[in-house]
């Protein structure tokens, strides 16, 4: 798992516990407390505010109080304030003084190809100071750091370092695997004799291989199990050895006399010393040690005391737990939480059963932390009567249910000898155990990690992917890839198909009739071999003869002579077209004479309002309520027209103003002559006599529906062709729009082509825009009859 920082960060992200999780929501409210287990519904652990993980106090004189106040760990955090240029920039301008924006690239891109849905994107400019790979080091044993184009980079190390148990996982059985102060342990357990156990040489216990794993056996010898391990009724006015850690002076845990404890007259409290809460209005924590012990083995032991709470009832505040370090490994583990307390503000009994650790060292303490500073008006926590006891009856099993201790810490075992009735009960740490689900972090990506009833849950994710080579579905068609960071992030297998690939010749099918498509073998591209004599587009039909153009009617070419040295050479017998030759080359124009016969392959009138199937294809911003809309307010005929323009006022919205409609789909027909024609009405700032003709300007583009061919410029209000505007006759200067009919637009060239109209309004600038914008109307496209 890679994570790039800034230098100098102690933040790994993505690596639980280092910084990469969300932030905890502190905000709650005070429930009220009902005296049944009932009253607690989390089993999750809040985060331990200047949770201690250091002991001090020597513990050894039952008749001295063994305090220490402030730093439990001694180190001061410093937070580094870092500044931000947030200083603006300047917009960009090109040579020509016209603004270098996105929108100009949109434009481009749109006459390059067919756009269907462009987006307008703004640059992200980012400012990065220098860096050097000195500068990577985040002062963490357990990210390794390297500079990369010129980015650090802290790799966590995982199987090194750690957070939870299962990213220790090292697939060997025969290892007892745990994560103990962010490092894996790696405890050995199989054997094949007594000599492959390490054996402490003492006189209670021996190590021994039993049933291939190694056990700590209780030799029986005298004196090596009491009843009472260690105990602490707080009566004589001392802590009985408890080491006491609190992080602030004025409340923690302490000694209380006087108090209504089950065995009076002392106990052990966390609050204020002699006030009736624990409020001294910031958040604080405490714990209180026992002093490392030794369990007995091959006997029940365990923790127990008397315990009373008056304590917020919410799970997530006012932590309260015990926990158990192993001293041979360092781990921690919670052992009892408040969850699991059956009542508040009353006394009640707590037995923790810590057999699993039998014949081994370990240190018990309580822990609290208020986590915030709300409702910490309580009277606190008192303790009474805390013990460590054991059962010293030798614990014999005939099978591992002999041996369960209560809690899904560990896996029992009953260990029998050869010839042997019965057997000895061995506990073997489960590397699933868990007590909330950031213990769970197994370091997969592609893996849902939950604690469900102290075990750890994993789920793989639907299509998750660490390499393209897991992505791998069998179709030679598809490039599997694993899209997304992939790597120690994990991704998502994506399979796009290979474009013209077949698994067969039924998918080669390119739905043209002149074509004999075939699939020369699966994983292979289409073959499209076209027939003799039969096309579906122009292109179908070249002849190679320059002296004729080709074209494609109804699945049958069409080669027309168009080299010629005389006007009679070019007549095609159409009273409807006018036929010369010009510059050796015929060329058919539009000219309805007498009983011509004409068809309108396109027409839009736009009458009452109606949009003529013209749709908007570009808004530069849709919010301003400029763009192209039917319209009765204006029209040539009929009571409408499409406008480019707000509905009501002008386009002056303060920005650049970049609008495009684009019409429906119609066909040129390949044996007529085509011509199109619309009226257009221009207010913009050169009508009225202002600024430059080649702003706040109208184009129509030809956009080809069946092709990649870019589209095709047709007519230009910067042209100034035909003059669109009136003029003073005494200065020639513009005087304001008029109804301007644009005709004669030759379509000769797009003969056999589906076709669609663009119309695109463009102010280029944020200047000079208060006028009514363009109107469009009788857009017509005339041909002849075939």
């Amino acid at each position: 798992m890679t994570a790039t920082a800034s230098c100098g960060s102690d933040t790994i992200e993505g690596v639980p516990g280092f910084g990469g999780e969300p932030a905890a929501d502190t905000s709650h409210a005070d429930t009220s407390p009902s005296n049944t287990s009932d009253a607690n519904t989390s089993d999750a652990d809040a985060p331990d505010a200047d949770a201690p993980d250091n002991v001090a106090g020597d513990g050894d004189a039952p008749g001295t109080l063994d305090t220490f106040q402030g730093d439990e760990d001694s180190d001061v955090a410093s937070e580094d304030a870092s500044e931000v240029d947030e200083g603006a920039g300047d917009a960009d301008v090109d040579d020509a003084g016209e603004p270098d924006s996105a929108l100009g690239d949109t434009l481009d891109a749109m006459d390059e190809g067919d756009v269907e849905s462009p987006d307008v994107v703004l640059p992200d400019v980012t400012d990065v100071a220098d860096t050097t790979p000195s500068e990577c080091d985040d002062e963490s044993e357990c990210t390794i750091d390297t500079f990369e184009d010129g980015v650090c980079k802290n790799t966590y190390a995982f199987g090194i370092c750690c957070t939870a148990n299962p990213m220790c996982d090292d697939g060997d059985a025969c290892t007892e695997d745990v994560c103990a102060d962010e490092k894996c342990v790696h405890v050995e357990r199989c054997c094949e004799s007594d000599l492959d156990c390490a054996d402490d040489e003492g006189t209670c216990t021996t190590e021994r291989c039993v049933g291939g794993i190694c056990s700590v056996v209780a030799t029986g010898a005298t004196g090596c199990c009491s009843p009472v391990i260690w105990s602490a009724s707080f009566d004589d006015g001392t802590l009985g050895g408890l080491t006491i850690f609190n992080a602030y002076l004025d409340v923690g845990w302490h000694l209380a006399e006087e108090t209504e404890a089950t065995s009076p007259p002392g106990a052990l409290r966390y609050g204020i010393p002699f006030a009736p809460g624990y409020d001294n209005g910031i958040e604080h924590s405490g714990t209180a040690s026992l002093p490392p012990l030794p369990l007995p083995a091959g006997v029940r032991v365990a923790l127990r005391f008397d315990l009373f709470l008056d304590v917020e009832v919410n799970s997530a505040y006012d932590i309260v737990k015990v926990e158990l370090v192993d001293e041979a490994t360092g781990q921690e583990l919670k052992l009892w939480d408040k969850t699991q307390a059956p009542l508040f503000y009353d006394w009640f009994p707590v037995e923790i059963d810590v057999s699993a650790f039998a014949g081994k060292s370990v240190l018990l303490r309580l822990r609290f932390d208020t986590v915030d500073v709300e409702f910490n008006e309580g009277t606190g926590i008192f303790v009474d009567n805390l013990r460590l006891e054991a059962d010293c009856t030798p614990l014999s099993c005939q099978s591992a249910a002999d041996c369960d201790d209560g809690w899904a810490y560990s896996s029992e075992l009953c260990l029998t000898e050869p010839g042997e009735s019965s057997g000895s009960c061995s506990y073997v740490q489960s590397s699933t155990f868990c007590t909330a689900s950031t213990e769970c972090d197994d370091a997969k990506p592609c893996t849902f990690n939950s604690c469900t009833g102290n075990e750890c849950v994993y789920i793989q994710q639907a299509n998750c992917c660490l390499s393209d080579a897991e992505c791998d579905d069998g179709n030679p068609c598809t490039t599997n890839d694993c899209s997304g960071l992939g790597g120690a992030f994990g991704g998502q297998c994506i399979y796009p198909f290979k474009f013209d690939c077949c698994l067969s010749d039924d998918s080669c099918n390119d739905n043209k009739s002149c074509t004999l498509d075939a699939c020369p073998g699966p994983g292979q591209a289409c073959t499209h071999e076209l027939l003799p004599g039969c096309c579906d587009a122009n292109a179908d039909c070249d002849d190679g003869d320059a002296c004729t153009t080709d074209l494609c009617g109804a699945g049958d070419c069409v080669h027309e002579p168009s080299c010629c040295s005389t006007d009679a050479g070019c007549d095609d017998g159409d009273t409807c077209t006018l036929d010369q030759c010009a510059d050796g080359r015929c060329e058919r124009l539009l000219e309805p004479v007498g009983a011509c016969c004409l068809i309108s392959p396109f027409a839009a009138d736009f009458t009452g309002g109606n949009s003529g199937g013209f749709q908007v294809l570009l808004d530069a911003n849709p919010a301003d309520n400029v763009t192209w809309h039917p319209t009765t307010e204006q029209g040539i005929s009929l009571f409408g027209a499409l406008h480019a323009g707000a509905p009501v006022g002008t386009y002056d919205t303060g920005e650049r103003v970049v609008v495009v409609a684009r019409s429906g789909t119609f066909f040129v027909p390949v044996t007529a002559a085509s011509e199109l024609s619309f009226w257009v009405f221009l207010g913009n700032e050169w009508a009225y006599g202002l600024g430059s003709i080649a702003w706040d300007r109208l184009d129509v583009y030809l956009d080809y529906e069946d092709g990649p061919e870019p589209s095709v410029p047709l007519w230009t209000s910067a042209a100034g062709t035909p003059m669109w505007w009136t003029v003073d006759p005494a200065t020639g200067t513009p005087t304001g729009p008029t109804w301007t009919h644009v005709d004669d637009i030759d379509l000769a060239a797009y003969r056999g082509r589906s076709v669609r109209l663009e119309l695109r309004f463009d102010t280029i600038d944020e200047e000079q825009n208060a006028f009514e914008g363009a109107y469009v109307d009788d857009v017509f496209v005339f041909s002849t009859c075939d």
